[in-house]
């Protein structure tokens, strides 16, 4: 209950701390004067505790075991998006996704092995996020940097507060410690798994803040295209994690570029 309550709280100060926050130049963040501070805030806290933690996270545990702890949490993150497959009536996705679950969660013990990929069902990702910007028809959605958390938009936030309260099992877990642990063990993996693009990030952007914007925009718009071309989708593959040369920032981190994603 404690978690819950600080999610939305952080979640919902955020959004308003936003709204009420000094308008910036670019139209795709037009809080960008209170981003930045915010954005100056977690990386306070990234430096003194989450690069630390996740380093020491790589160092102690061999790729095989880091793998299978990502598998275990990407199994647990299939559940928002079964239901934000029926949400989209993606009737077949729903379909594979849910026994890709099950597949996973029982010959993949309980996901640690993604048996299910091997087996013609590769990780597809949905979350409410995506569906919003399906039912809304824009891709639009003014950029917000969350304390504690990062990079998101006032759309992202409420998907994902929605996601995780609804469809995810975490704040139903018992006793409370427990979920604490699974939460800040996710938090720390995908962290970690970050890590090895510190110093290219570092070495090819000017303005990080802007080259982190971007490059989260610049994602999500990409998942959101590719999730509106419904009938289109023809090969079951993991959309949202591909990841080729046209698909890196195309930002080099100046504050004047322009946002190619304003429509």
């Amino acid at each position: 209950m404690k978690l819950k309550k600080l999610t939305v709280t952080v979640l919902s100060a955020s959004i308003f701390i936003s709204g009420c926050g000094a308008k910036g130049k670019n139209p795709q963040d037009p809080y960008e004067p209170i981003n930045r501070r915010i954005y100056a805030f977690n990386t306070a806290i990234d430096t003194a505790i989450y690069q630390p933690v996740a380093t020491f996270y790589n160092f102690a545990l061999p790729w095989p075991v880091r793998e299978m702890v990502s598998n275990f949490y990407s199994n647990i993150d299939m559940l928002p998006t079964v239901a934000n497959d029926f949400l989209q009536f993606e009737w077949q996705y729903a379909g594979k996704d849910i026994w890709r679950f099950l597949i996973n969660s029982t010959l993949g013990i309980g996901g640690l092995f993604d048996v299910a990929k091997h087996m013609g069902m590769p990780k597809h990702h949905l979350d409410l996020g995506l569906t919003f910007a399906r039912w809304s028809g824009t891709n639009y959605s003014p950029y917000i940097v969350i304390p504690f958390l990062g990079p998101s938009t006032i759309r992202d936030t409420f998907g994902y507060t929605y996601d995780y309260f609804l469809f995810t099992p975490y704040p139903y877990i018992q006793p409370y410690y427990i979920q604490y642990a699974l939460y800040a063990g996710n938090f720390v993996q995908k962290r970690a798994s970050l890590m090895e693009n510190e110093k290219a990030i570092e070495a090819a952007a000017l303005d990080r803040y802007v080259f982190e914007r971007d490059a989260y925009l610049q994602y999500r718009n990409a998942q959101m295209e590719w999730n509106k071309n419904g009938s289109d989708k023809d090969n079951y593959v993991e959309a949202a994690n591909v990841k080729t040369k046209d698909s890196k920032p195309k930002s080099t981190g100046k504050s004047d570029d322009k946002d190619p994603y304003v429509e």
